[in-house]
């Protein structure tokens, strides 16, 4: 692998929407990772910093405190999707009442889904992660308020 070869690489890396790209050739092995505003956050706490609201207009918007309302986190290091798949209708909205195990949207590592799901019956206070938004470990994807 040449110095050209990795420099498309990186380009291609750059311009996608992944975080990490890895490419074997013969027995050669590249492994490229970005670092995004949203590990940074990761690592300052466990609570995402300001965020877009659809539901007011494009403001920004701080996360509700942990104390009262339960987080969705995420449980992988992958895409958000408000649907089941990109680009699909959102499975959750601010504002709906969900039950513990209801499927509220998925994560997507490698080009496998995973369910992201109602930790409780409650009713969704905010959406905090945007839909296609890279996401780490412990990363708030929703606030919810359980129910009483």
């Amino acid at each position: 692998m040449n110095r050209e070869r990795i420099r498309e690489l990186t380009a291609m890396l750059k311009d996608s929407r992944a975080d990490e790209l890895e490419v074997r050739e013969g027995d050669l092995r590249v492994r490229l990772r970005k670092q995004t505003a949203v590990l940074a956050v990761a690592e300052a706490g466990p609570i995402a910093a300001a965020t877009n609201c659809p539901e007011c207009n494009g403001e920004q918007v701080a996360p509700p405190e942990q104390d009262n309302f339960v987080q969705v986190k995420s449980q992988l290091v992958g895409l958000f999707h408000r649907g089941r798949r990109p680009g699909v209708e959102p499975l959750a909205q601010a504002g709906d009442k969900v039950s513990a195990g209801q499927l509220l949207g998925t994560i997507e590592a490698l080009r496998n889904f995973t369910d992201v799901t109602s930790p409780v019956d409650g009713t969704i206070v905010q959406v905090i992660a945007e839909d296609g938004q890279p996401v780490q470990y412990g990363d708030p994807l929703m606030a919810i308020q359980p129910s009483v």
